[in-house]
């Protein structure tokens, strides 16, 4: 098939085209440097933010104390994910896994537990921050925790422990 003339002349405007993009792209200066943060004074006092935990005898006294640590300090969900994570010597990405084994499930359910008795969040917040679960998973969770816990005196007197030190009551 022969070209016609209005072919090309399509041809030739789109030869034209890309060269005035390629020229104008090839013809861009550089972008200016940006200029290097200046570094930051650290302070020579200790900072120090821990929970709520009635344990400040190991704190110096020198240490800066932030606002927001105090017994009126809401429980979070990433305290409740630390306390577990560190109880059971799992991280936090082993909570929020997929996996489905035991020693993986049994403390996920009880993070579930313990963010359903210690917040106001909704069951689908709850399913969010363990590995995007469904709202149901979370409500299958809290139930199995609640019948462990009516049979298991072991499980129970963890629970309660879990829920007096995020609340700060020892």
């Amino acid at each position: 098939m022969t070209p016609t003339p209005s072919m090309m002349e399509a041809a030739r405007k789109h030869r034209e085209r890309l060269e005035r993009i390629a020229g104008a792209a090839f013809h861009k200066p550089a972008p200016a440097p940006k200029p290097e943060p200046k570094p930051r004074a650290i302070a020579a006092v200790p900072i120090v933010a821990l929970p709520p935990r009635r344990c400040l005898d190991a704190i110096p006294e020198t240490a800066v104390y932030v606002p927001w640590v105090g017994e009126d300090r809401p429980v979070t969900f990433s305290d409740i994910k630390l306390m577990v994570a560190k109880h059971f010597r799992m991280t936090f990405a082993e909570l929020e896994s997929d996996r489905r084994n035991k020693a993986v499930v049994r403390p996920r359910q009880i993070a579930m537990w313990l963010a359903k008795k210690t917040t106001a969040m909704s069951l689908p917040a709850i399913g969010r921050r363990l590995g995007d679960r469904d709202h149901t998973t979370v409500l299958h969770g809290i139930r199995k925790i609640e019948r462990l816990i009516a049979t298991d005196e072991n499980l129970a007197e963890l629970c309660s422990a879990f829920i007096r030190n995020l609340e700060g009551t020892s």
